[in-house]
């Protein structure tokens, strides 16, 4: 069985996997197994690709597993499995049995009650009471009570839907009084495992360095140090031992670093051959042991052999591992840096909340508190009235029923202006308020929250990987393997020669070197240069990094997949009202009927009754159209109605029954599918729909009427929407017609321009009428052929699929609203749902557009390739790095150069390697939004944003393309408004418009051309 995951989809019991195409075009969202439970897993040691590769097979290979994809830089793990085949249990375990430290972050499973986590700090060096302990762990709803943080701290785990995070406040409050309180959640785990990281490495790289350093110096002082500390070190321990005290210094030095600083090499290494993997944690403990135990096997030579002049490696091995823990070291902190994201939208939540009162569910009825009180934000509830002070934060999502501000929404949506907020304006958590005192009644709280919604799909999107990302870690698999073999063959080759032909003195600086140990150092060279690490962290660092700035600019993007897809997109579609309009729709006529052509008089009573009626019927959706025909209702005083089995045919229209009547809203489909006499209507809809008007009709029927006019729809006919029970036996007649307007949004001709100029074909589909579509579809410049009208939410997913057909190396792009659009959205290569503002959680989209702009479709474009060009760049940087470092260190330029590279400076260009990887990924954050340039391909270039935004007063302007005769003139009201356009660009630019933005009548004038 099949169950769409969708907010609010229904679940069809469909029973085989064919059907759920079917399914996802019409409009059901993303399916996934209902009997499938999706687990998080923290993964603990993984150091490269190969670990990686290593915890995905694993995982992959576990009876019941569905699908299992691990991150490296988060260290995490996302597994979709079935409970009754196995569990998390089990997963764990796998994952433990081949060496590695796993953790459970949290577990999804539709048949069971969410559950949540908060954190309640003492504060104060307090800690926490055995009683507070024991009347959590009795409290209904809670699930786990678990003491951290040294007893200072408790982690409480409850179910969301049997208690309130208020219920645990006030329980705590009775024993801690001054106590903190924040959610756990992954992303805050993240953040604070990377910390730790930070500061294990920093240990490591400093205690390592604290015997490093000294035995360098003594190294340097046995060879060219003062004469009397010179021949102090190479005196002999004891007489007859013919070992050093220079040696023993350095070995007593060297020890504590090998044993101890590389401790964590040494069992990750031993639990990579448990498994038979080799990762970079072996090419460490292989190359400094060699020479750390060589050196060890030198000085029992020189203690029971004849020979005195042998090299040691000590100075060798310490400064490898050195060199490698700082490389880890800096590592950590610039991977910590590319979470930079998340750390910031983390901190715009507030600790704090003044709550002032409560609303009543379902109604505007208020209820202040005798006093204000400071309640910590996460205890906030649905209803709840906050007050907002000038200059802290909103705590949670709501509604402002008091007060105006200025509100600063950078953060959330990118926008640096700030936004004004009165009376009825949706408020989102986090944004800052800046001037006024705001009262908020608070609507969305806890994980549900825009905020939450945007940290959890930027997380999500950093923890993905495309297809470029497996080829890195398919390639990392092999790493190790050719490194060991291109290393051993060093060896042989340079031991052969050497025992063959003597090495030349001139090689060798004059001194003769013994064969073993001079092989042995190009041995340890190619071992210790080659850095696996950079492969695995060129592509995730850059999509971390990537994923976050786009955050900040208000796109949302979900995953690696998404980046890839825009780099070779070849046609972007767009739908209509919302997307290239503003979605503001305007009732421009509204004209009630007595069931022919004839229209009411607006002072008979009748007209108001019908008007009422229509409101009433639209008042149960939120589809555009009907927030006009609402809000002419209120203009006009119209009573809003009770309604009854109110149903929705996307695509078409509603039916519902109210005051006794059948009453059906829709267009001129739905009204033919009812069999709706329309007698003498043709010529007025035809004038209104040559205007660009989008009608809208509506029909009623008395409950219990029979007749001849309605029987008899055939589901087949209305694609499935329709059952034969909604207008059998049913006779209507038409009582409205509604034309309403949209305006195009001023940036939208600019976008489709500079598509096409990029070689990117755009195409517009709507359910409008042809006039309508063709008017806004010239406006734009899109040509004919790329305007598809009529066309219902089903079939527009038909004609994107026919592109792909035709077009299988490219990739397609739609921009929608997310909402009918989702069926589009989802068989689209890649789905961009447009201005959700506090509504992100789009299912059907791959790429969320906080904001309302049509320009940041150019910036996501853009912006992921610029991420994919970093993500190029990277992997070339560390295939190039390895192709050329690891011949330097075999020694091929050696007879030519007589100079061999040093394995401790090997050892510092592999660490160096990794953390240049994770710089180049962070020079995204240098990312700044494209500039584009005019037209014709000269002039000045400019920042679209700039050139569009003295435009915006200019909005309210309705230019009628539509308005074009049969012989391809345009009105003169048109050219009229099209003058005063370019009398205002002149005024404000200093020149008459000549940018892409609004073309002017010469671009009317090319319209009416191609009307013709």
């Amino acid at each position: 069985r099949i169950k769409a995951s969708g907010k609010g989809a229904p679940h069809p019991p469909l029973l085989y996997s064919p059907i759920m195409a079917d399914a996802k075009a019409n409009g059901y969202g993303t399916f996934t197994a209902e009997n499938t439970v999706e687990a998080r897993l923290e993964i603990r040691g993984m150091t490269c690709a190969s670990c990686v590769g290593t915890v995905e097979k694993t995982l992959k290979e576990v009876p019941g597993v569905v699908s299992a994809n691990v991150a490296l830089v988060t260290e995490s793990a996302r597994v979709v499995f079935y409970p009754d085949k196995t569990t998390v249990e089990d997963l764990m375990s796998e994952v433990e049995d081949v060496g590695f430290d796993p953790s459970l972050l949290t577990i999804s499973d539709g048949s069971k009650s969410e559950t949540a986590t908060i954190s309640v700090t003492m504060g104060e060096g307090k800690e926490v009471s055995s009683q507070l302990v024991a009347s959590l762990e009795g409290m209904e709803g809670v699930e786990d009570v678990k003491n951290t943080d040294n007893g200072t701290a408790v982690w409480v785990t409850y179910s969301i839907d049997v208690v309130a995070p208020k219920a645990i406040y006030r329980q705590v409050r009775q024993y801690h009084s001054h106590a903190s309180f924040e959610y756990v959640n992954t992303e805050n785990r993240m953040l604070s495992r990377q910390q730790e990281d930070i500061a294990r490495w920093k240990l490591a790289f400093l205690t390592s360095a604290a015997f490093t350093v000294p035995l360098v110096l003594v190294m340097i002082m046995v060879n060219v140090g003062n004469r009397h500390i010179s021949k102090l070190l190479k005196k002999e321990v004891f007489d007859g031992a013919r070992v050093s005290v220079g040696d023993m210094t350095m070995f007593a030095l060297a020890t504590p670093v090998q044993l101890f600083s590389a401790k964590r090499f040494y069992v990750q290494a031993g639990k990579g051959l448990m498994r038979c993997e080799l990762g970079m944690s072996f090419l460490v403990t292989l190359s400094t042991s060699a020479a750390y135990f060589s050196s060890v096997l030198f000085i029992l030579v020189k203690h029971f052999g004849h020979a005195h002049n042998i090299p040691l490696f000590f100075d060798t091995s310490a400064m490898l591992i050195s060199f490698v823990l700082l490389g880890k070291f800096l590592e950590s902190m610039a991977k910590s840096s590319t979470t930079n994201a998340i750390t910031k939208l983390i901190s715009l939540k507030p600790s704090k909340a003044i709550l002032i009162g409560r609303c009543a569910p379902k109604s505007d009825k208020e209820e202040m508190f005798d006093s204000e009180e400071e309640v910590p934000s996460i205890t906030l509830e649905e209803n709840d009235l906050v007050r907002i002070v000038p200059g802290t934060r909103v705590p949670a999502d709501g509604l402002v029923t008091e007060g105006s501000s200025g509100v600063d929404e950078s953060m959330i949506t990118g926008e640096s202006l700030p936004v004004t907020k009165k009376k009825g304006d949706i408020v989102v958590g986090g944004t800052l308020n800046l001037e006024g005192m705001l009262v908020v009644r608070v609507t969305t709280v806890g994980q549900d929250s825009a905020l939450n919604q945007i940290i959890k799909l930027v997380h999500e999107a950093q923890s993905t990987k495309g297809s470029i990302g497996r080829v890195a870690d398919k390639i990392s698999m092999w790493f190790t393997p050719m490194v060991l073999t291109i290393s051993l063959l060093t060896f042989v080759v340079w031991l052969w020669f050497a025992l063959t032909y003597d090495v030349p003195l001139e090689w060798t600086d004059g001194k003769k070197e013994d064969a073993l140990i001079f092989a042995l150092k190009f041995a340890m060279a190619v071992l210790v240069i080659a850095c696996p690490c950079s492969l695995g962290l060129a592509t995730p660092t850059a999509i971390m990094v990537g994923t976050g700035v786009a955050a900040k600019v208000g796109i949302l993007i979900k995953s690696a997949l998404s980046i890839e897809k825009a780099n070779k997109l070849g046609a972007v579609f767009f739908d209509k009202t919302g997307t290239l309009t503003q979605g503001r729709v305007m009732v421009e006529d509204f004209k009630v009927l007595d069931g022919s052509a004839s229209a009411i008089s607006t002072a008979d009573k009748r007209y108001l009754k019908w008007v009422s009626m229509i409101c009433s019927a639209e008042a149960s959706t939120e589809h555009p159209i009907a927030h006009a025909i609402k809000a002419y209702g209120k203009e006009m005083n119209a009573d809003i109605l009770p309604v009854k089995d109110s149903t929705t045919y996307p695509g078409y229209g509603l039916t519902c029954t109210v005051s006794g009547y059948s009453v059906s809203v829709g267009n001129k489909s739905f009204m033919d599918m009812l069999k709706v006499p329309m007698t003498g209507m043709a010529e007025r809809m035809d004038a209104l729909e040559k205007e660009g008007c989008t009608l809208c009709y509506a029909a009623v029927s008395p409950l219990g009427s029979n007749g001849d006019g309605g029987g008899g729809v055939e589901e087949k006919k209305m694609r499935g929407a329709l059952s034969n029970d909604d207008t059998k036996t049913r006779s209507y007649r038409i009582v409205g017609l509604v034309a309403l307007r949209d305006t195009l949004k001023p940036e939208a001709r600019a976008v489709v321009t500079e598509l096409r100029n990029q070689n990117i074909e755009v195409y517009m589909i709507t359910g409008d009428t042809n006039a309508s579509a063709r008017a806004v579809g010239l406006m734009v410049g899109l040509d004919e052929e790329h305007i598809h009208s009529q066309v219902l939410p089903g079939s527009k997913a038909t004609k994107i699929k026919e592109w792909q057909t035709n077009h299988p190396r490219g990739s397609c792009m739609m921009v929608g609203d997310g909402i009918n659009d989702a069926p589009a959205l989802t068989q689209a290569d890649l789905g961009v749902a447009v201005g959700k503002g506090s509504h992100v959680s789009v299912e059907a989209a791959d790429i969320v557009f906080v904001n309302d702009k049509l320009t940041d479709v150019l910036v996501a474009i853009d912006l992921c390739r610029h991420i994919m060009r970093r993500i190029e760049m990277n992997l070339w940087w560390a295939l190039g790095y390895n192709m050329i470092g690891i011949p330097l260190a075999a020694g091929v330029l050696f007879p030519y150069t007589h100079v061999a590279l040093p394995s401790s400076l090997a050892g510092f260009l592999m660490a160096i390697s990794s953390v240049s990887v994770v710089i180049s990924s962070l020079m995204i954050n240098l990312y700044t939004k494209p500039v584009f340039g005019d037209d014709d391909g000269g002039g000045d270039h400019h920042d679209i944003e700039s050139a569009i935004r003295p435009m915006r007063n200019l909005s309210n302007l309705s230019v009628d393309i539509g308005r074009i005769d049969k012989e391809g003139r345009i009105h003169s009201a048109t050219a009229k408004v099209m003058n005063k356009m370019m009398a205002d660009c002149a005024s404000r630019f200093g020149k008459a418009c000549s940018c892409k933005v609004c073309k002017c009548v010469g671009c009317c004038n090319s319209a009416a051309r191609r009307a013709k």
